[in-house]
Order: structure tokens, then sequence, then C-alpha cells
């Protein structure tokens, strides 16, 4: 009975340590996030000038994490509506059902949104934005619904955290062209085009790659349906 009791105490350390999330540090952003367990590096492509990407594919090939540092001026934050604006649409804008609030992530105030793709609802898409230390931090998940709330995505997201202390941003109440910013300031304006371009392409890149992968998985399950083994 002891050895019995003593193996199974093995088996649960064991299991305890494949379970545990891997720390990923990335000292030039000044940040770190965990890789949730049985996720793998996703290739992507060279991400744009500027933009730094990590992608995971999850264990079923449906979805992906990503986090995304970009650098924006220290004048910027989520405290201005059209940098908000701007952000939001340029990363949600092409989903269905797109709902925001603000909340905080590492100590830090943060952008929260989700949609689905007008394509396929069964594949949607979370967002959580944070701005500090001279960067857009934004992590994303994109895939079934079932994955991109499950406990996993979760985890990424809660994960996240900052290296040292964060440097929050001050803002000027002025836009990138020096502009006051106002709530009717075009969300698709100066700050996006320079700002958050790249970073569209980036994500969108993922989420089209996530899209495809479910409405192939759809097909295939469709087929098999019709032909039974």
């Amino acid at each position: 009975m002891l050895r019995i009791s003593a193996f199974s105490l093995l088996l649960l350390c064991v299991a305890t340590t494949l379970l545990r999330a891997e720390p990923l540090s990335f000292d030039q952003y000044l940040c770190r996030v965990a890789s949730p367990a049985g996720w793998q590096r996703a290739e992507v492509g060279s991400p744009p000038a500027g933009v730094s990407l990590l992608a995971l594919q999850s264990p079923s090939g449906k979805s992906r994490l990503a986090l995304v540092a970009i650098e924006v001026q220290r004048t910027l934050t989520l405290d201005d509506p059209a940098f908000v604006d701007g952000l939001r649409e340029s990363i949600m804008g092409k989903l269905h059902g797109v709902s925001c609030t603000f909340g905080t992530l590492a100590g830090v105030k943060s952008l929260q949104c989700s949609g689905v793709s007008p394509d396929d609802q069964s594949v949607s898409m979370r967002m959580i934005a944070v701005v500090a230390n001279g960067y857009g931090y934004v992590l994303t998940a994109v895939g079934p619904a079932s994955e991109v709330t499950g406990p996993q995505a979760t985890e990424f997201f809660n994960s996240f955290s900052f290296i040292g202390p964060p440097a929050e941003h001050q803002s000027t109440g002025k836009d990138a062209n020096g502009k006051p910013i106002t709530s009717n300031d075009p969300p698709l304006g100066s700050i996006f085009l320079r700002y958050f371009l790249p970073l569209l392409l980036v994500v969108g890149l993922g989420y089209a790659i996530s899209a495809v992968s479910a409405r192939n998985e759809k097909r295939r399950k469709q087929r098999e349906g019709k032909n039974p083994s």
C-alpha cells in the first residue's frame, strides 16, 4: 500500500509539472506571459517593422493566442477617447457583436473586447490591451468560443505581467499630430494609420488562419457525417 501511495504521489507531481504554464520573458519589452500547457509556437510569417509578436496554437489546432507589442508615444493612454476608438476599430472592427469594457491587467488600466467572425459564428475573438513603458501590449485569443473563453486562454491573459514597475503614460490631451483629442475625432484617423495598421495586419493574419482552420474542420466533420465508416 505504501509503494502504491508513493507511486501515485510521484504521478501527481509529474502531472502538476506538465500542466504548469511555461513562462516566456521578453526583456526588451519589459513583459512576461505564460504559454498554456500543450500550446505550441505558431508561425505567422515576419511581423511588420516595429511590431513584436508571439503566437501560440492550441493542441486542437483550431485556436491562436497572441501577444503583440508595438511602440506608441508616451502621451497616448486609454483615457484618450480617440486613441481607444482607433485601437478598438483597428483590431475588432471587422467582427460582429463587439462589446468592450475597461478593466485592469497586471495592475494597469486595460481595454477588453470580444466579438465573433462575420463569416462563421463559431469563431470568436477576445482582446485585452494595455499601454505602458512606451508600448501598446495587445493579447488576443481567436478560435472556437469554447477555447477562446476557456481556462487556458484566460490563464494566458492573466499570466501577463511587467518586468519591474510599469511606467504608465501621461496624456497631453493631443493626438500624434499635436491636435486636441476629442471624442468626435475619426477612429481611423492618423493615430490608427501611424500606430495600429501594422498591428491590424498581424492580428488579421492570425484571425484568418484560425478562421480557415475552423472552417476546414467543420467541412471535415460534415464529410465524415455523410460517409460514416
